[in-house]
C-alpha cells in the first residue's frame, strides 16, 4: 500500500528581505553601527521592507523566523567582530560574535524565532572590537541581509 501524501504547508505570508547593496567601507571599531539594508530582494511583494529606516516591519502578529547575515572583509587576527539583531530600535533580540582566525573574510550567521505584533520592526546592527583598524561590510544579497517570515 503506497503511503499518502500531502502538499508541503504554504509560506504564511507576509515575508520580505532587505541586503545591502554595496559595500560599507570603514567602519570605526567599537562603535554600534545599524547596517544600511537600502535594497529589497525582487520576488519578495509583501512590502513589509522599510528600506528608508533600514529596517523590516511585518504589519502582522505572529511567530516569525528572521534571519540575518553579516559578511566582514579584511577583518584582522584575533579581532572580533559581532552581529546584532534589535527589536523597535532598543531590545536586543540576538546577538552572535566572532573571533577572526584569519585576516580575510568572517562571515556571521545568526536565525531566531520571535513573537511580533503588528507595530514591532527589527533592524540589523554591527560592531567590531579593533580600535587601531577599521573594518568593511561586504554588500550584495548573498552577502549582508536581513529576512523575515511568518511561521504562525
Amino acid at each position: 500500500m503506497k503511503g499518502i501524501s500531502s502538499p508541503p504547508p504554504a509560506i504564511l505570508k507576509p515575508v520580505g528581505k532587505l541586503y545591502l547593496s554595496s559595500t560599507i567601507y570603514s567602519l570605526s571599531g567599537s562603535n554600534l553601527h545599524q547596517v544600511t539594508l537600502n535594497t529589497k530582494q525582487a520576488g519578495f511583494d509583501d512590502n513589509i521592507e522599510d528600506i528608508g529606516n533600514n529596517r523590516i516591519l511585518p504589519g502582522v502578529a505572529g511567530l516569525y523566523l528572521i534571519i540575518a547575515q553579516i559578511s566582514w572583509a579584511d577583518t584582522v587576527d584575533p579581532r572580533e567582530y559581532e552581529l546584532l539583531l534589535k527589536l523597535n530600535g532598543s531590545s536586543y533580540i540576538g546577538r552572535v560574535r566572532s573571533q577572526a582566525s584569519t585576516d580575510d573574510e568572517l562571515v556571521l550567521t545568526l536565525s531566531t524565532i520571535w513573537p511580533l505584533i503588528e507595530t514591532d520592526y527589527v533592524n540589523l546592527f554591527a560592531r567590531h572590537f579593533d580600535t587601531t583598524n577599521v573594518a568593511d561590510i561586504l554588500g550584495g544579497d548573498a552577502y549582508t541581509f536581513l529576512t523575515m517570515l511568518r511561521l504562525r
